[in-house]
């Protein structure tokens, strides 16, 4: 899905972005210790072969930034 955040159609990248961020909603609502989203993203964003998928999860990190309750839901371990 992740690679999916480089695909050159807009529509194509909308919607793996929905998914990520629908996936980082129902980690959120589970238990503490099954909310490692960041932990599941960081190695795509440090590994990424191109600057649209960097781009693409920074922006998902922000978005889940934005949408957290408070700085636990962005605790990797």
């Amino acid at each position: 899905m992740v690679k999916k955040l480089g695909d050159s159609k807009n529509i194509i990248r909308q919607e793996a972005i929905r998914a990520l961020v629908g996936i980082y909603e129902v980690m959120r609502s589970g238990d503490k210790q099954q909310n490692n989203f960041v932990g599941l993203i960081l190695p795509y964003l440090n590994n990424s072969t191109t600057w649209h998928i960097t781009e693409e999860l920074l922006n998902i990190l922000i978005i889940c930034f934005l949408k957290s309750r408070n700085f636990y839901d962005f605790d990797a371990f």
